[in-house]
């Protein structure tokens, strides 16, 4: 009778281990539906995305980060990968991309009908680090009068979604519409877009005073671990601190006006977990930078994998001592004699 009872708890325990491998990994694919974080991959061709890493800077609006910066930057990184011959040499492929962003809020107008929006200034690479769906039409050509509507925004305009070529105004710019955009709907992704709907604009298209960059995106060769983070932070100005010195911080928060991310390993289960211990300052935000939606579900789906490794965990720790328990008291009371 004894032995039947371990048998049904070691049983009870592999089921445990089982269930646990499958979350981990439905939940991994869940992950690479992150298409925004995604884009080292999709570069590279490999599975995996090996040989390349992506990293993004999100950037205080107090900082009045323009295209001359952009341009600054993109001149040391090109010298480094030169340097380092990583760039093409003469020929037709790219070693690298990159993509920069910021959002205003904006009045968009068709006749006598307004509706407020906020609008994503694009340039660079966007579309291709952010291949976002389209319902139908073409991503705005960069340097072009042009825009991309939601699909809540064609509706409220136009009452159609196959509006491709139609005008619209913000002032006294004309831009014609080049497309619509179709998001998946669920609860996170509008939670993470906001109240507003959104149009997409080549950032040199749309004309404002208080225009500035307020995301710059890389994609980089990674021929070590971290290349293209460090390269970027050198680029950006960024002090970079090794694993001691921001132990040593009086605080875990971020207090610079630049927030540099790796995203090739920010699902990565050990950096999450070792991320963890600072989840209590979750809510506190010590400067005025704004993420854009991508970055908001991104931190979402790291959250939430973080508490399914947890749950999971705690649930096969449990199972696993209980296994220990049984099998020591058993032992006990054999040699006891019982």
């Amino acid at each position: 009778m004894k032995k039947k009872k371990l048998i049904i708890l070691a049983s009870v325990i592999l089921t445990l281990i089982v269930i646990f491998a499958v979350d981990i990994i439905i939940e991994k694919q869940r992950l690479e539906k992150s298409y925004s974080q995604l884009a080292y991959i999709r570069w590279s061709g490999e599975k995996k995305g090996k040989g390349y890493g992506q990293q993004s800077i999100f950037i205080d609006r107090a900082e009045k980060f323009n295209e001359e910066d952009i341009e600054a930057m993109r001149n040391k990184i090109n010298k480094k990968l030169s340097e380092d011959s990583l760039l093409s040499d003469g020929g037709s492929s790219r070693a690298w991309i990159d993509a920069y962003s910021s959002k205003e809020n904006v009045e968009l107008r068709k006749d006598t009908n307004t509706v407020t929006v906020d609008a994503y200034l694009v340039g660079g690479d966007f579309f291709l680090i952010h291949p976002i769906k389209l319902k139908n039409g073409n991503y705005p050509q960069e340097g072009c009068p042009q825009i991309l509507l939601d699909e809540n925004v064609a509706w409220n305009l136009f009452g159609s979604s196959d509006i491709e070529g139609k005008k619209v105004w913000i002032k006294d710019t004309v831009y014609t519409v080049s497309g619509v955009v179709i998001y998946d709907e669920s609860e996170e992704e509008r939670a993470a877009l906001g109240n507003s709907d959104t149009v997409y604009i080549p950032y040199s298209a749309y004309s404002s005073d208080g225009k500035c960059v307020t995301c710059y995106e890389t994609v980089m060769p990674e021929p070590i671990k971290n290349y293209g983070y460090n390269i970027l932070a050198e680029a950006a100005e960024i002090e970079v601190l090794s694993d001691g010195e921001k132990q040593a911080l009086r605080s875990p928060l971020f207090f610079g006006g630049r927030e540099l991310i790796e995203n090739s390993r920010r699902y990565s289960p050990l950096r999450l977990l070792l991320k963890a211990k600072d989840r209590k300052y979750i809510d506190m935000k010590t400067q005025s930078i704004a993420y854009p939606y991508w970055e908001n579900m991104a931190r979402y789906e790291e959250g939430r994998y973080v508490r399914l490794i947890y749950i999971m965990s705690t649930i096969l720790l449990i199972g696993i001592l209980s296994g220990i328990t049984t099998f020591s008291v058993r032992v006990f009371y054999k040699k006891a004699g019982h």
